[in-house]
Order: structure tokens, then C-alpha cells, then sequence
């Protein structure tokens, strides 16, 4: 009875240690929380919503280079204030009797001195004006910034999700190794309280101590103790997978399709260098450094001259007159050229130049960081490849060893010590299959995202 449980648990725990050779990272549940994560993902969402705000200011930015036209009016009246005195009346009157006299009639009659307020009364103002940047080095450095600051957030989205997918896989693989170690120290329990029942009819057949069967029941409430801790860890890994894709802590997660480490994945990832060339954090660097660039050449044609034109059509008049006489229209250019600013522009344009050279200095170093973190993923990947590779080896040995120790321990020819011992080294060998699992997809899992893959 007790051989075919030992080997019921063995080959339980294989199975679920040892999955089916199938591609890493590619199993269709992980894909599908995977997807779900990016799309309930808060921080990703705003994300979208800077990059969509860079797109509109973009937009904006090139509307810029198009006529304006704006409706303007304005209505003023008033009274009092300065006057002008007109003395038509002293300059003309005299002439008009003297007409008067000679033409023996009184078609010239007399007229009053005028006085003009410059207050307007009842007038207004109303017009289209039409507004066009003819030349403008600024408005072209600007379109150039707006487009760099695009991209920019882009690479910025495609880099979060890059991390993003990396930390839901790491916590579904965290997930699976505990429950994993909870399955191994259910396995343990079974031959623990297997073990217990063993002693207990040995001792009831003066076969045994009463120390072993204490001991027995000693080793099975420690590992009822582990095994609640187990339990423990797998809610709180299960909460916080769930809490990555913006689901409900208590939502169940499908396990059926368990990713397994493949051979062949893993040496053709190890078998190429560990190239960063299709990092977005590069794509970053490359327009940060364009959108300095362009400010540069920005503070650099400060000198450039600025030609504007505009044109106004419009009607004017006292009254709300609307004829002939009250419409119009003005047209104009502008023209601005620096001339003297007491070196300020050339300081501004100095600053933007050393600011161009630190950008410069540090996507070196964030490359050559790039670069380490490829490295080191690649080695940690290879060094839990061959981690893992130990510890089957290391589980195969002791599940045998454990067999054959359980066997010449009910035959009486091992002792209770080394039934014990048999037991745990199985446990901890199985525990570090799991663990080791664990690393190794993680591994895999951490190097494709330094690969951007």
C-alpha cells in the first residue's frame, strides 16, 4: 500500500513539474492575460491618453502654418472730453454776405462755427481679419519638437507595455510555483501521515519507540505549519496577478495550460548574442536627443526674420451705418528682425548647447545600461537553465532514494532517522524543482523583454 502511494505522489509530482515540451511563453492562457492586462491596465490607459495629447498638439502645431481668420468688432460712444473748434462760420460768413451783395439774392446763407468731440458717437468696428505667417524658423522647429514628443510617448507606451507584460508572466509563473510547493507539501503530508501510521503499528507490535511515533507526529504538524504558509503565499501571489491585470482579487486563474520550459527556445535564445537594438528605450533616446537638437537650431536663428501679413475686411461707421462709404479694407505685412537684446539670445542658445551635450552623455550611459541588463539576463538565464537541469537530476535521485528508503524501513533494515531524512531530502528536492521552475521562466521571460521580443 504504502509503495504504490510513494509512487502516486512521485509521478503527481513530476507530471506537474516536468509539463509537456511546448514553446515558452507562448500557451494561450498566459497570451490571454496577457492581453487582458494590457487592455484593463490603468497606468497604460493613461499612458494612451499623453500620447493622444501629443498627437493633438502636434495637429496644432501645424495649423499654425495656416491663415487665421478671426471676427472682430468693436462699439464705442461717448461724450465730453477734448474738442476741436472749426471757425467756418468767421472764415466763411464774410464771403457769403459779400456774394450775397453782388448777386443781389441770399443763396449764400450764414453758418455756425463747428466744434468735432473726439469721442465717438454710437460708432463701430466690424471686420474679418485674416492672419498668415509668411516666414517663421520657429514655427518650424516647434513642428519638429511637437512630432520628436510624439514619438517620444510612443516608445514610452511600447516600453511599459514591455514591462508590463514582463511583471504579469512573472507573477502567473509566481502563482504556479506556489501552488506548486502547496501540491508538494500535500504530497509530504500523505507520506508523512503514512509514515505516522507505520510507526503506530510497529510500536502496537513492540516493532518501535514511542519517540517515533512523537517524532512522526512532530514532522507532520510541521508540515501542516508549511503548508498553511504555502497556502498563504499562493493567495497573496494569486491577489496580486490579479491585481496586474485589473481583475478581482478573488478571481480564479486558469492553470490548464501551464507553460514548461522547452530545450530548444532556451538554446536558440542563448545561442545569439544579446542584442538591444529593438529596445523602445532607444527609439526614446533617439528623439530626445532630435528634440534638443531642434531647440538648438531654434536659439541658433534667433536672427531670423519674422514676416507676418494680414488683411482686414470689414465695415465702419457712426449709427450702424452699412453702405458703401462705410466698408473697407487693409491689408499689411510685418516684419520683425532682432537687433540688439544685450547677448541674451546668444546665452539662451549656449545653454541649449550644453544641454544637447548632456543629453548626448547620458544616452550613452542609458545604453550601456541597456546593454548590462541585456548581459546579465542572458547569464541569469543560463545559470537557471542549468539550475533547473540540476535539480530534476536531483528530484529523480531522490524520489528513488526515498523509495527504497521507505521499503527497508517497513522491512526493518533502515532506520527511522533515515526514513526521516529520506523524506525530506525528497520534499526539498521536489521544492527546488519548483523554485527552480519558477526562476527559469522568469529568466526567460525577463532576457526577451531586454530584447524587446
Amino acid at each position: 500500500m504504502i509503495t504504490a502511494l510513494i509512487r502516486r505522489s512521485i509521478l503527481a509530482v513530476l507530471i506537474g513539474v516536468i509539463a509537456s515540451e511546448t514553446p515558452a511563453l507562448a500557451q494561450t492562457a498566459i497570451d490571454r492575460y496577457v492581453k487582458i492586462g494590457l487592455e484593463n491596465n490603468l497606468v497604460l490607459q493613461q499612458r494612451n491618453q499623453d500620447y493622444e495629447s501629443a498627437v493633438l498638439a502636434l495637429r496644432e502645431s501645424r495649423s499654425l502654418f495656416f491663415p487665421k481668420v478671426d471676427l472682430m468688432g468693436d462699439y464705442t460712444t461717448g461724450d465730453g472730453g477734448r474738442n476741436i473748434r472749426l471757425p467756418v462760420g468767421d472764415l466763411l460768413n464774410p464771403v457769403y454776405s459779400t456774394l450775397n451783395q453782388l448777386t443781389a439774392t441770399n443763396n449764400f446763407p450764414q453758418i455756425q462755427n463747428e466744434e468735432i468731440n473726439f469721442f465717438p458717437a454710437n460708432f463701430y468696428d466690424l471686420k474679418l481679419r485674416t492672419t498668415v505667417a509668411f516666414y517663421n524658423s520657429d514655427l518650424i522647429q516647434n513642428r519638429k519638437m511637437k512630432a520628436g514628443i510624439a514619438e517620444m510617448k510612443a516608445s514610452e507606451i511600447a516600453s511599459y507595455k514591455s514591462e508590463l507584460v514582463y511583471q504579469i508572466k512573472s507573477a502567473y509563473f509566481q502563482y504556479l510555483s506556489s501552488l506548486k510547493v502547496v501540491n508538494v507539501y500535500k504530497n509530504s503530508i500523505e507520506l508523512a501521515e503514512e509514515n505516522k501510521r507505520v510507526n503506530e503499528r510497529l510500536f502496537a507490535n513492540g516493532k518501535s519507540l514511542p519517540a517515533y511515533v512523537l517524532k512522526s507526529e512532530s514532522e507532520l504538524a510541521s508540515l501542516q505549519s508549511l503548508l498553511a504558509e504555502a497556502d498563504r503565499n499562493s493567495d497573496n501571489a494569486r491577489m496580486y496577478f490579479n491585481f496586474l491585470i485589473n481583475a478581482s482579487p478573488d478571481a480564479s486563474i486558469d492553470t490548464t495550460s501551464a507553460p514548461a520550459p522547452e530545450t530548444s527556445y532556451i538554446l536558440n535564445l542563448l545561442a545569439a548574442p544579446a542584442d538591444i537594438s529593438k529596445r523602445s528605450e532607444l527609439q526614446q533616446l533617439k528623439e530626445a536627443s532630435a528634440i534638443q537638437e531642434n531647440f538648438l537650431k531654434m536659439k541658433k536663428r534667433y536672427w531670423h526674420p519674422r514676416l507676418n501679413g494680414f488683411a482686414d475686411f470689414g465695415s465702419q461707421a457712426s449709427n450702424f451705418e452699412f453702405n458703401n462709404d462705410s466698408r473697407y479694407y487693409l491689408v499689411g505685412v510685418q516684419l520683425n528682425i532682432p537687433v540688439f537684446s544685450a547677448g541674451a539670445n546668444r546665452f539662451r542658445y549656449e545653454q541649449a548647447s550644453i544641454s544637447l551635450e548632456n543629453r548626448k552623455l547620458e544616452n550613452t550611459y542609458i545604453t550601456n545600461q541597456l546593454q548590462l541588463a541585456a548581459s546579465q539576463a542572458r547569464n541569469t538565464l543560463q545559470a537557471m537553465y542549468s539550475k533547473y537541469n540540476a535539480a530534476l537530476k536531483q528530484l529523480e535521485a531522490a524520489a528513488a532514494y526515498q523509495h527504497l528508503i521507505s521499503r527497508g524501513y517497513r522491512e526493518g533494515v533502515n532506520s527511522f532517522i533515515e526514513s526521516v531524512d529520506a523524506r525530506n531530502s525528497y520534499t526539498n528536492a521536489a521544492l527546488a524543482v519548483s523554485v527552480s521552475q519558477f526562476q527559469l521562466m522568469t529568466a526567460i521571460a525577463s532576457y526577451e523583454k531586454e530584447l524587446a521580443q
